[in-house]
């Protein structure tokens, strides 16, 4: 049994561990997927910075662009991906994965 595809990315698309090792550093860099490729059919929210603080530290935060209630990708202002955030009501969002950043 091997799986083949998972959600939209394909077997196909993938580069053999041997291929990667044989490319040069900028060529093996080109090869990488944006960290958020497998959910940007996800709404995207951008904090102003000071909320993208409080966000980072697992607070629950207000934005303007809030959708409806789900599941959203949040962003600084500058267009950092940070994690995914749980819309709510009110324009609140509350942290549900975050990564680890040194910005």
């Amino acid at each position: 049994l091997r799986r083949t595809a998972a959600g939209k990315f394909d077997v196909r698309d993938a580069v053999k561990l041997e291929q990667l090792q044989e490319m040069d550093d900028q060529r093996r860099l080109q090869q990488l997927l944006p960290i958020d490729a497998g959910i940007d059919d996800m709404p995207q929210v951008r904090l102003a910075q000071d909320a993208y603080q409080y966000f980072r530290q697992g607070q629950m935060v207000c934005a303007d662009d809030v959708p409806q209630a789900g599941l959203v990708r949040v962003y600084s202002e500058n267009g950092c991906f940070t994690g995914i955030g749980e819309a709510l009501e009110d324009r609140q969002i509350k942290p549900k994965r975050l990564l680890c950043t040194n910005s």
